[in-house]
């Protein structure tokens, strides 16, 4: 396993790529076809897969594969919280599976493989919409601020570049736009986030209204697309999508 490059974090899942060398000793051709593969995180199964391409290697050569994986929320959280609990920040991550060799043309037996790297845990940190307070109200410019708290429960500090939103308010779109700084936040902390977005009058007063009168009702969405900011290649440039959804009663006053 050379790699593990996680391209994407979604809300239900993780898309990454597993990069794998695989080495020929021998001085003549191979061929690798019918590549069926498990992947384990901590000793659980999260992926079980097949690659379809045959693979043709020289011989006394080496080449490498990619092979795509998709990891779903539901078992990713459960893994996690055992091992935030144990408070540890790396973990096993194993292959396992079968393929059938040919050499000279000739069909070998199913060859069997497991290998597996110790690799640093990586949790994806958690955002929530704290306020969304009016700062200028004008009839060209009114102005919103919407304060966002993003806690890291990693052991290193996390930064994000290219962030774009979007909020909507019961469906209606109320402000959008991107934030050209890099957001920090520290390791094993929260931090503070404070988004200014213009916004017209009427939209203005109606989140106004909306906040004072019928905050228990009103339903927004913030939508928030980002990437790494990472010396480390397996999560460098990789696409963070947050979705947030609450009540504005939720948000504080």
């Amino acid at each position: 396993m050379a790699l593990l490059k996680i391209n994407r974090f979604a809300q239900d899942s993780v898309n990454m790529d597993m990069k794998l060398l695989i080495d020929n000793p021998l001085p003549v051709g191979v061929k690798l076809d019918d590549l069926n593969f498990k992947f384990y995180i901590a000793g659980v199964e999260v992926v079980k897969s097949r690659y379809e391409k045959t693979i043709d290697l020289d011989g006394s050569d080496r080449s490498f594969i990619l092979l795509p994986v998709t990891l779903y929320k539901e078992k990713l959280t459960a893994i996690l919280k055992k091992l935030e609990n144990k408070n540890v920040d790396s973990t096993e991550y194993r292959v396992e599976g079968t393929t059938n060799i040919s050499v000279l043309g000739i069909k070998k037996n199913s060859w069997q493989f497991n290998f597996s790297k110790i690799l640093p845990l990586f949790i994806i940190p958690k955002p929530a919409v704290e306020k969304i307070s009016l700062d200028k109200l004008r009839w060209k410019h009114s102005r919103l601020v919407i304060t966002l708290s993003v806690e890291n429960g990693n052991a290193f500090p996390m930064r994000f570049k290219e962030t774009k939103y979007s909020v909507k308010m019961d469906n209606d779109r109320l402000a959008s736009g991107q934030i050209d700084s890099i957001i920090n936040i520290p390791a094993k902390g929260t931090g503070v986030v404070e988004i200014p977005s213009d916004v017209s009058i009427g939209q203005a007063i109606e989140a106004l209204y909306d906040n004072w009168f019928h905050s228990s009702t009103t339903h927004f969405e913030m939508n928030l697309e980002t990437k790494i900011v990472s010396d480390d290649n397996s999560i460098k440039d990789s696409q963070v999508i947050w979705v947030i959804r609450g009540n504005l009663k939720d948000v504080k006053k």
